[in-house]
């Protein structure tokens, strides 16, 4: 008995064992808060990846959380740092566009907690904490919860990355506005809290001050929208986009733009909170009162607020604005604004006696020269039927050049042949009106040509005829750059002092070049002190984005004065050791190049010429290739007869000492004196020589100012110099389960590289994991000329299948160059599903309905119990957000097969399905509608009333095809009015519908929706009709306004809301809303004998408005 008892009490000890003495987890017994803080220190400390940046990173980030769960490791006052490998998971996971709320309540609950963060937090995550904190912010604000806003402010204003200015002025700006007295008492403690900030000098103080209490308040900063114009743009006839319109005025009167025919009218919009608007209005008031009785008019829109009248009425008094005002109280989408896709105010149109837009954008000085033209009718007529001697002349010029207009910028292509015509022409044509354009090509192409010495003078010229000129703000900068260029810092320095005094506040146009000169002519501590005064006036004014670039050139001008960093490497031709001593007694040119880099070839002649003036008397260049492949390398090296020193590793942009000295961008060199002090950065051309030669003599600082004789260009000339675009390629992808098509778009200046590149990499598509395709064969990439490929052109791959699915997920590798600089390879990545193609003929698909509601259910309910889910109630609270930016797919215009519509379309119609319980038992219940997914991270449309009625039901999710459930976690965009919503969930990778504006009237549609829970019903018929009539809402509630509908044949029921309309080649082009039936009498209050079921839907127009196109940002 004894005996056999044994094993079971061995057994309980084991266990008990377990219970009292539980096992630690191996590699945590000793880990301290120190450690865990420099373990995750070295996954978002931007200063320490940008030395090791780990391929797994995002693989240890989510380890180091586990970590800290599964240790239960206490970080005390560290504990806020958990807040950023949060954020990055969490936007990893649920995209972009999510709001990272573990990371925000991370943060937000240790401020609270602790009175603020530890002194030193904002060196180290000054990045991180002005991505998260302002969320926080935000939400207080909207929820009116102001003692938190007080409590979080001032640390953000303490360690955020753009400092106090910038924190209190994001969130001054916008409590200015509010005449709400809550609101102003917390704009004044905010100002207290600012004036008492030991971080901000008296003079960053006042600038606060003025910037909030001014008399003309700003608003907020808007990304523009692409196309629109910048201040002082005209548009040329025959360029400008306008609908006439009627409305009726603040009187009630109804005025129509036709109504002043005969008269010569200005559009403008405006509103009073535009201080843009009330800062131009005393100029378009004095020109009214100048030229009223010569038979000029105004018509005003106001784009104010709903009640706004009274606001209106005593502006328009004070500023005496005595013209009609279009107001309907619904600002942006007020009818003229929507019909002209006004997106930026203040916005004008300038129309001649016969009703025709002559000019648009007008302000200043422009707008009273343009009206006075057009009364004096001295302005060229918009559409001569014969053109004249100088405009046959000028049109040839163009042809030659490869002239192109875009806005106030002209591209052009330099060549000795266009440069004789326009001498020809300006030599003929003394008195034409095209000299100013004339002028300013030759100014451009001297300049592509890299004719500096040439073509300064020439923007000189050009200013001093035209100095009002569309082209003036860019002439100003070239003229000055090209003194710089041509080794004439002297006389480039008091051009850029001009533009600097001109544009104060729009360094990031100039700066660059301003800072080099002063550095070039031995002002190096106040080149110095007008780098850092960049940098911190354009991180207080929300330019941050703007700086790397600049940065970049600003960090090797700040090395002037000091010395190379310490390294040692051998020279690739005699394998002797190079090292910064070894240069001693020398003067050294340090030269980091490539064989593919079109500028540093076309300097090399140059370079040739100086080394072989001065190397007898004490000149050596040490030149570091960016290149890889070392047999090119090594033939460029030996035909160019380039017997200087050489490094080269192999590792392009990774090079040695590429990567010591931070270079990103080629051509770029250091010049050292015979102390080895760097007197230069960055010289090109005859500069070089200039230099060394005063350097050799024992002269310190720049050379005096000289003219410069000319000098021809050497690399043909590809375009006018870069305007620092965001992305200089974009792309727009296509597929089937047989190619693949990209259309590319290379913007202007800037070229890529084909196949038979000589300069550059070519380009080259690479397949991803999780792609469904891989390449069959080679890319068929167009050759371009010399391998150079600029403007529009297309690529195509034939595909071959290698998985499951029908993603195909790839990047397009790409490097970009202009005739300044080589920018290392980029990557453009992009998923799309492939299109379906001919293929056999599928078996019907069997949709089991009650299988399909059960799987949602179970789960959807395992999500909540995971805590995945968002109560419904405050979805339906989200349903204010009024717009979300992103692309929607254009998609292709090929007429497809009713079949495969339906089976292109079945992978991205879903089930949009609510999650509650009854009063009579515990069960889960689900209600569906539809909806369908137009990106690939997870955004899905379905109508506005369908989120509305979430509010009294436990959550909502979604559920595709193929049976994936995913909670949905925000309204990303929503218009009570138009009945659309647009929804985030977190599925990734997810098939996407395209989408088009209309289809024409009495062309075949198709639904493909839920109809009382009948899951993917297809249906057909016709476009019967467009409609406009008045929304109406049961119990009178909800908006009221008109709304735009069409109307379509193809059945639908409840349960239907949400899907979507699709054209013949399977575009969304409507969005099922309602039906109306029609009885042909009705007895005692009951309707009877139906005869007719109206079918209204939502154009698909009203969906791309809730959806603008994001927005660019570009240095003028």
């Amino acid at each position: 008995m004894r005996m056999r008892s044994l094993p079971v009490c061995l057994l309980l000890f084991i266990v008990l064992q377990q219970v009292i003495f539980p096992v630690t987890l191996r590699g945590v017994e000793d880990w301290t808060r120190e450690q865990a803080v420099e373990e995750i220190d070295a996954l978002v400390v931007i200063e320490q990846l940008k030395k090791n940046k780990p391929a797994d990173r995002m693989a240890q980030v989510r380890a180091w959380l586990k970590k800290i769960e599964a240790t239960g490791l206490d970080l005390g006052e560290d504990a806020y740092v958990k807040a950023f490998p949060l954020y990055l998971v969490g936007k990893k996971e649920d995209g972009p566009s999510s709001r990272p709320a573990s990371a925000v309540d991370c943060l937000v609950g240790h401020i609270i907690k602790h009175g603020g963060l530890p002194a030193g937090a904002g060196k180290k995550y000054g990045g991180w904490i002005d991505r998260i904190l302002p969320m926080a912010i935000y939400e207080a604000l909207d929820e009116k919860d102001h003692a938190r806003v007080k409590a979080l402010l001032p640390t953000l204003a303490l360690h955020g990355a753009r400092g106090a200015y910038g924190a209190y002025s994001s969130f001054g700006s916008r409590l200015v506005k509010s005449e709400q007295p809550a609101e102003v008492k917390l704009l004044t403690e905010l100002v207290a809290m600012a004036m008492a900030d030991q971080s901000m000098d008296a003079e960053m103080k006042g600038k606060l001050l003025k910037y909030l209490y001014s008399a003309e308040p700003r608003e907020a900063r808007e990304r523009k929208a692409p196309g629109v114009a910048r201040r002082g743009r005209e548009a040329e006839t025959g360029e400008i986009r306008f609908a006439e319109f009627s409305g009726k005025t603040l009187d009630g009167k109804e005025v129509s733009v036709k109504d002043f025919r005969g008269k010569v009218l200005l559009i403008d919009f405006w509103a009073t909170w535009c201080g843009p608007c009330v800062r131009e209005m005393p100029n378009v008031v004095a020109t009214y009162e100048k030229y009223k009785d010569r038979g000029f008019a105004i018509l005003g829109v106001s784009l104010d607020h709903p009640g706004d009248e009274g606001k209106i009425r005593d502006f328009m008094k004070k500023q005496g604005m005595d013209w009609p005002q279009l107001y309907d109280g619904l600002g942006w989408k007020t009818a003229p604004g929507v019909l002209n896709n006004i997106r930026s105010i203040p916005f004008t149109f300038l129309l001649d006696r016969e009703g025709r837009v002559r000019f648009s954008k007008l302000r200043g000085e422009a707008l009273e020269r343009r009206v006075a033209e057009l009364l004096s009718g001295k302005e060229p007529p918009p559409a001569p039927e014969k053109l004249g001697k100088d405009q046959l002349a000028m049109r040839e010029i163009d042809e030659v050049l490869g002239v192109r207009r875009r806005g106030n910028l002209i591209f052009c292509k330099g060549t000795d042949e266009g440069l004789r015509k326009i001498d020809l022409f300006l030599g003929e044509y003394k008195t034409s009106p095209l000299r100013e354009k004339a002028l300013y090509l030759k100014a451009i192409s001297l300049w592509g040509m890299h004719r500096y010495a040439d073509a300064a003078p020439v923007y000189g010229q050009f200013l001093a005829a035209w100095p009002e000129s569309d082209f003036a703000r860019i002439a100003r900068i070239r003229e000055g750059a090209a003194y710089l260029f041509s080794g004439q810092a002297e006389k480039a320095l008091p051009k850029l002092r001009a533009i600097q005094e001109k544009y104060p506040d729009q360094p990031e146009g100039y700066a660059r070049e301003l800072a080099s000169a002063l550095a070039r002519t031995g002002r190096i501590e106040e080149a110095h002190r007008f780098m850092d005064d960049v940098e911190k006036s354009m991180t207080a004014a929300g330019k941050s984005r703007m700086l790397p670039r600049l940065k970049s050139v600003f960090e090797k001008l700040r090395v002037v004065g000091g010395k190379l960093k310490s390294f040692e490497v051998k020279d690739h031709r005699s394998g002797k050791t190079v090292t910064p001593a070894g240069f001693a007694g020398k003067v050294v040119l340090v030269d980091f190049w490539a064989t593919w880099c079109g500028p540093c070839v076309a300097e090399l002649p140059q370079l040739k010429k100086t080394y072989e003036k001065y190397r007898e008397k004490g000149f050596e260049i040490f030149a570091i290739s960016l290149d890889d492949d070392k047999a090119r390398f090594e033939k460029k090296i030996d035909d160019a007869g380039m017997d200087w020193l050489h490094f080269f590793d192999g590792g392009k942009w990774k090079n040695e000492l590429a990567v010591l000295f931070d270079v990103h961008s080629i051509p770029a060199s250091f010049l050292l004196d015979r102390d080895g002090v760097i007197q230069a950065v960055n010289l090109r051309g005859a500069a070089v020589d200039d230099w060394v030669g005063r350097l050799l003599e024992g002269k310190k600082g720049a050379p005096p100012a000289a003219a410069r004789s000319p000098r021809r260009g050497i690399l043909p000339a590809r375009g006018a110099r870069s305007v620092r675009p965001g992305t200089p390629v974009t792309l727009r992808a296509t597929g089937s389960s047989e190619v693949l098509t990209l259309d590319l778009a290379v913007k202007t200046p800037w070229h890529v590289f084909g196949n038979g590149a000589r300069d550059g990499i070519p380009l080259k598509i690479e397949f991803l994991e999780g792609s469904s395709f891989s390449a069959a064969s080679a890319p068929r990439i167009p050759a371009g000329k010399e391998g150079v490929l600029e403007g529009n052109f297309r690529i195509t791959v034939p595909l071959k299948r290698t998985g499951p699915g029908e993603k195909i997920l790839a990047e397009l590798v790409y490097q970009a160059c202009n005739d300044e600089v080589c920018m290392p390879p980029k990557r453009l990545r992009f998923e799309i599903p492939a299109a379906a193609g001919k293929r056999k003929p599928l078996a019907p698909a069997k949709e089991d309905d009650n299988g399909m509601r059960n799987k949602f259910i179970s789960r959807m309910a395992e999500h909540l119990d995971q805590g995945k889910t968002v109560k419904g109630g405050k979805l339906a609270s989200q349903l204010d957000r009024k717009l979300f930016e992103m692309d929607c797919s254009a998609g292709s215009p090929a007429a497809l097969a009713p079949a495969d519509i339906y089976q292109s379309a079945v992978k991205s119609v879903v089930m949009v399905g609510t999650l509650y319980k009854c009063d009579r038992c515990e069960d889960w219940h689900s209600g569906f509608a539809s909806g369908f997914v137009i990106g690939s991270d997870g955004v899905v449309v379905t109508n506005y009333h369908v989120v509305e009625k979430a509010a009294d039901v436990e959550t909502l999710g979604v559920m595709t095809h193929d049976g994936k459930v995913y909670p949905v976690s925000s309204v990303l965009a929503a218009d009570e009015l138009q009945d659309i919503a647009v929804l985030k969930v977190a599925g990734k990778g997810l098939a996407v519908l395209p989408v088009k504006a209309d289809a024409p009237v009495g062309s075949d549609v198709y639904v493909l929706g839920h109809p009382d829970g009948q899951f993917y019903t297809f249906t057909h018929g016709l476009l019967s009709r467009y409609l406009v009539h008045e929304a109406h809402h049961k119990k009178g509630k909800g908006p009221r306004g008109k709304i735009n509908r069409m109307a379509i044949t193809a059945d639908f029921a409840r349960g239907s809301s949400g899907s979507p309309v699709l054209d013949g080649t399977g575009r969304v082009v409507g969005i099922v809303s309602s039906t109306r039936s029609i009885y042909y009498n009705k007895e005692k209050g009951v309707e009877k004998n139906l005869q007719m079921v109206l079918k209204h839907c939502i154009p698909a127009g009203e969906l791309l408005k809730l959806l603008p196109s994001p927005s660019t940002v570009q240095a003028f």
